[in-house]
């Protein structure tokens, strides 16, 4: 159990880690497609669009730091993150999500089921949050690739999923 415990920690905390970098490095990005699905005046779109960052940044720290709060936050962001997805999903706007950064994606049900397999992640680290566990680095170091590989490739799952997805059409 330890060891998916420090998975599900690792994992969340590579995808925010990601996430985050690609919005630092890119802010205009998430204001811009923000500003497409919310209206909000702009000063209140770079307000949100910081806070989210913000969120990303405290619940990469605190899964690095803390036993609980860090996979409470990251449901806390999921959550509201699948909502602002199902929104645009809603409202039928072609719109990426900028989640790291702009991939050109719209928006689809892939996201509402990668955000789900986060949300997962997220449960399953509050639920097996294993006692006594302390600083067993073998753990961390046998989960940190598999865990960044997860975490980011989850950030990526719709990129992958269209990647494997054949348009056949016959023509006669």
């Amino acid at each position: 159990m330890a060891i998916l415990y420090i998975l599900s920690k690792l994992s969340l905390a590579s995808a925010f880690t990601y996430s985050f970098a690609a919005k630092v490095r890119a802010p205009e990005t998430l204001v811009g497609q923000l500003g497409l699905v919310v209206r909000f005046p702009r000063p209140w779109l770079w307000a949100l669009a910081l806070s989210v960052m913000a969120g990303e940044l405290i619940s990469v720290l605190a899964l690095l730091t803390t036993d609980t709060f860090g996979f409470v936050a990251s449901l806390v962001l999921l959550i509201s993150f699948t909502g602002y997805l199902a929104t645009i999903i809603h409202r039928k706007q072609a719109v990426s999500c900028a989640c790291a950064g702009d991939s050109g994606t719209p928006v689809s049900s892939t996201h509402i089921v990668r955000n789900s397999l986060l949300l997962l992640l997220a449960a399953a680290g509050i639920l097996l949050n294993p006692v006594g566990i302390g600083d067993n680095w073998v753990y961390y170091a046998m989960a940190f690739g598999p865990a960044v590989l997860l975490g980011v490739g989850l950030l990526h799952f719709a990129e992958i999923v269209q990647f494997f997805t054949f348009d056949v059409t016959v023509s006669q």
